[in-house]
């Protein structure tokens, strides 16, 4: 009898057989197993990063019991691991291909061995001496040291599992050989010998793992993860990692109605600064691949039935020092209601009568919300807290917050209103890993375009923020880190981009920061009122990245007094700053800015949903470059999405240009159109400004601005705002405003302050703002986006590199970074010379540049014999010309009165974009005909 397969059976054996001739399971490496480690290692070393400031943070007597020296060591050793392990994870695929780089990969990877065995002896003996010394102390220094030997102690447990990470992975590469096969053929493979069921996998699964698209839609194909939220849906929920993590991220309440009650499904991360009560399991909420940290199902709590009492209270710690985020899920009274009427079949309006009669009972009278909705919460104005539980209308908290310790009665802190439950953002760090030789386009002067197939991008989630609700929505940050980092991948995709010169950015930034420098940009932040140069700016910025850790401990700094911020600022930048600093921080947020600028410029220009893309951005030292590309959010590529730019544009080089005219002149008009908005705000709200209460705030709020701006300091209105509650000015105000019988109280002016801003003049968009550069899903610093982008940075240096508009600078940095960029030929003409001119045309020729110099008779005679033995061909002017220019390369002309000479001089440089054959053109001319003859030596 004739046997039959079915296509699964068939098709399973084909595979094996393609993989039986490369692949032997005992003895493959792949490059996830590689990658993953090296991610494991880094996630180590930040933990251990973070403790170190965390212990520097204590108080100078706590820090003076133990060995520094131990603690500045280890600092050091974890960023030199960290580099490495950078370096490793962008070229993973060089341990596959090059035997020496392998080597030396077993050689660090035993030096991170040791470091770590070393380090773990040495923390696992400060805490032993720490522990002799602690008999000697009491009362609060010997709470103090019990935090500082909890600190110890965990850097020692992470060195230890550095230690072990980095041990596994040289067990693995010292007992495997490095045979890679087809990861695509794996993973299809892996899903036929997988399938659950009596029918194992269904066709369309397989469609979409050879194809990359998951629908007739072309939903692009990603690794899924399921979800179950009972009564809702009959199976589990099948989303990519991107829908899950931004529909229903984790600590955030689900907005799905389940048996008439909406937010009673939450799951959570075990994360290092958050306390779970141990009735919260998390590894029995969701599952993820050990190997490779994949998340593979969820199964969210219901906080009526899962959980015990009802409802789940977390602390969240911000850093020593610090107050408890408080925050409390569910409600225990709730559950006790649901327990008693859901056996009725109008229980939710049973439930909702109870609820009313307790508010009344409460207040006497006033507004009783939805009890039925667990997404929407109670909160401290201070950013302190927030409750899910509709009955909590006074602080839960009360006695374990500092503030409300501090309180007679009921807490003023707390709202009398409710708020949808804030939005988690859970954050992308995302590594372009091993691309293909990237191709370039045509330049478009020093910037360069690139397209790249067959990448793999590597995409990892280690922490997730949201906004505390305040005055405004945006109130303080609140960041938790995972324990384990959930990782995401994407095989083989396509990537494109553009480069730029790292040495030339910051040459232009330098500039910018250059006090004598004159004409920089001015920026609104008064409506007529007051205008802040954007070097200005971009200190400001600077100094509140600064005070606020990267914009993630914003409450240390908006509870500060005005004077204490002016002090500060005045400390760490009026009295003299450190420029590199500046200039590292404003290269980030440019990087950031024009990623963000690209995303959504290819997003438009090539018709593909931005859930569909990825951007990225890469500070490349070591290559001078700083690096934005977009790249396709798809597992196999399956948009070919550089065939597709080069169809829509003719040419990547051509893409990269109308992306530069259209950023620009979009920019541009969203500075006018802010400027008409505030006109026409203003005109319009002259009705509303003679209402004495509305006019006396906008003055207040406007006088307390000024004095902030005048000392250089600028608050975007959100902060501003923060700034004015959580530092208590609120009350001062309310009480001056009160005394002359305007209003009631604080409550009234808080109910105000929003309003007021806006009338006071303050700009709403400084520059940053939803409706310019920010995205609100796939940002990598999403709640940061205020600090960590400039709309005007990016107009700034892209308008100055792309030719529209000339900079000043001085030739010893931007004149010598313009320079530098020359890899082919440089012709000078016309400059004066001296010693320094001499070796930047020197240092060129001995890199393999062709450099050409037309120069004076008196210059020639000085240098000529020198410049001409080492390599630099010079021909001498007959007749007196003041004009000067370069050529680089054959497709940039600089114009500029810059000379080779007296390089600390300001100086005025455009660029002109060339074609090879109008530079041939040019340098023809000027080297023919009789007004120029070539430098022989001696004497002429």
């Amino acid at each position: 009898m004739m046997e039959f397969k079915s296509l699964k059976d068939e098709l399973r054996k084909k595979l094996n057989e393609i993989l039986s001739i490369s692949y032997k399971p005992e003895e493959a490496i792949y490059v996830d197993d590689i990658t993953n480690a090296l991610y494991d290692m880094d996630n180590s070393v930040d933990k251990i990063m973070l403790i170190i400031d965390e212990i520097k943070e204590l108080p100078e007597g706590i820090k003076q019991i133990i060995d520094l020296k131990i603690i500045n060591e280890s600092k050091n050793k974890c960023e030199e691991i960290k580099r490495n392990i950078g370096n490793y994870i962008s070229e993973i695929d060089d341990i596959f291909i090059s035997g020496k780089i392998r080597d030396k990969f077993i050689n660090d990877l035993e030096e991170i061995c040791n470091v770590a065995e070393d380090a773990e002896n040495k923390f696992l003996q400060l805490r032993n001496t720490l522990r002799g010394k602690m008999r000697s102390f009491s009362g609060r220094m010997i709470g103090n040291l019990k935090k500082l030997e909890r600190k110890i102690n965990e850097i020692k447990k992470n060195y230890e599992e550095l230690g072990e990470i980095s041990n596994n992975l040289l067990i693995t590469l010292r007992g495997k050989k490095t045979l890679m096969a087809s990861p695509e053929i794996l993973d299809l493979v892996r899903s036929l010998n997988l399938g659950k069921g009596v029918w194992g996998v269904w066709a369309h699964e397989i469609v979409e793992k050879f194809s990359g698209i998951r629908s007739v839609a072309g939903e692009l194909y990603t690794e899924v993860v399921s979800i179950e939220i009972p009564s809702v849906h009959e199976e589990p929920l099948r989303l990519t990692m991107d829908q899950l993590l931004s529909r229903y991220p984790p600590f955030e309440p689900i907005q799905i109605e389940s048996d008439g009650i909406r937010g009673r499904f939450v799951w959570f991360m075990e994360s290092t600064n958050i306390f779970l009560p141990k009735s919260i399991q998390v590894d029995k909420c969701i599952e993820v691949d050990e190997n490779t940290g994949k998340l593979i199902s969820i199964k969210p709590f219901d906080l009526l039935n899962d959980i015990q009492n009802g409802e789940v209270r977390i602390k969240i710690r911000m850093g020593l020092h610090k107050p408890f985020i408080h925050i409390k899920y569910g409600s225990k009274d709730l559950r006790n209601l649901y327990s008693q009427y859901r056996k009725y079949g109008d229980f939710i309006k049973k439930i909702q009568n109870e609820y009313e009669k307790h508010v009344q009972g409460m207040r006497g009278s006033g507004k009783a919300y939805s009890v039925s909705n667990l997404g929407y919460c109670w909160y401290c104005i201070l950013g302190l807290g927030l409750s899910t539980d509709p009955y909590d209308r006074t602080c839960p908290f009360k006695q374990e917050c500092p503030v409300g310790r501090r309180t007679q009665g009921e807490c003023r802190e707390w709202s009398w209103s409710r708020r949808l439950f804030p939005k988690v953002y859970v954050v992308p760090e995302r590594k372009l890993i091993s691309a293909a030789d990237l191709e370039y386009g045509q330049p478009l002067l020093f910037i360069k375009p690139f397209g790249a197939t067959g990448v793999r991008i590597h995409e990892l989630y280690k922490r997730a923020q949201w906004y505390m609700p305040s005055v405004t929505p945006e109130g303080p940050v609140v960041e938790v880190h995972f324990k384990k980092a959930l990782k995401k991948h994407l095989p083989k995709t396509n990537v494109i981009g553009f480069e730029i010169p790292l040495s030339l950015i910051k040459a232009v930034i330098e500039s910018l920061l250059d006090e004598k420098i004159t004409g920089k940009p001015e920026i609104s932040v008064i409506y007529n009122h007051h205008n802040i140069s954007l070097d200005k700016l971009l200190l400001s910025k600077f100094f509140i990245y600064h005070m606020t850790k990267k914009g993630l401990d914003t409450f240390s700094f908006l509870q500060m007094k005005d004077n204490e911020i002016i002090k500060k600022f005045n400390q760490k930048i009026q009295k003299g700053y450190n420029q590199d600093e500046v200039v590292n921080f404003a290269v980030d947020v440019l990087g950031h800015t024009l990623a963000h600028l690209f995303y959504s410029y290819v997003s438009n220009a090539l018709e593909i949903e931005p859930e569909n893309l990825l951007y990225m951005y890469n500070v490349d030292e070591k290559n001078n470059v700083l690096q934005v590309a977009v790249a396709e959010n798809s597992a196999w590529g399956s948009l070919d999405m550089v065939k597709h730019a080069e169809m829509r544009f003719g040419s990547i080089g051509r893409m990269l240009e109308e992306f530069v005219n259209n950023i620009i002149e979009f920019l541009e008009k969203h500075e006018e159109d802010i400027r008409m908005h505030m006109h026409n705000y203003i005109k319009m709200m002259q009705n509303v400004l003679t209402d004495s209460k509305m006019m006396k705030i906008a003055d207040e709020l406007r006088n307390a601005y000024m004095n902030l701006i005048s000392n250089g300091i600028v608050l975007d209105t959100a902060t501003f705002l923060n700034h004015i509650v959580i530092s208590g000015q609120d009350s001062e105000i309310a009480k001056r405003l009160q005394h002359q019988g305007l209003i009631d109280g604080v409550g009234e002016l808080r109910k105000r302050l929003v309003d007021a801003v806006v009338a006071s003049g303050i700009n709403t968009c400084i520059d940053g703002c939803t409706a310019c550069v920010m995205l609100d899903h796939g940002c990598t610093t999403p709640l940061t986006q205020n600090i960590s982008l400039s709309r005007n940075l990016a107009m700034y240096v892209l308008k100055k590199l792309s030719g529209k508009e000339s900079i000043k600078g001085r030739g010893n940095r931007l004149g010598l970074a313009v320079f530098g960029q020359a890899e082919k030929s440089f012709f000078a003409f016309s400059p004066y010379l001296d010693e320094e001119g001499v070796k930047i045309l020197t240092d060129l020729a001995q890199r393999g540049v062709k450099v050409v110099l037309i120069t004076h008779k008196e210059f020639a005679a000085k240098f000529g014999e020198r410049l001409r033995e080492r390599g630099v061909n010079v021909y001498i002017m007959r007749t007196t010309r003041h004009d000067k220019f370069y050529i680089i390369d054959e497709r940039v002309r600089v114009i500029t009165s810059q000379n080779l000479s007296k390089l600390s001089s300001i100086n005025e440089f455009s660029f002109e974009p060339l074609t090879p054959e109008k530079a041939e053109s040019i340098v023809r001319q000027e080297l023919g005909g009789s007004a120029v003859e070539r430098y022989r030596g001696g004497y002429f």
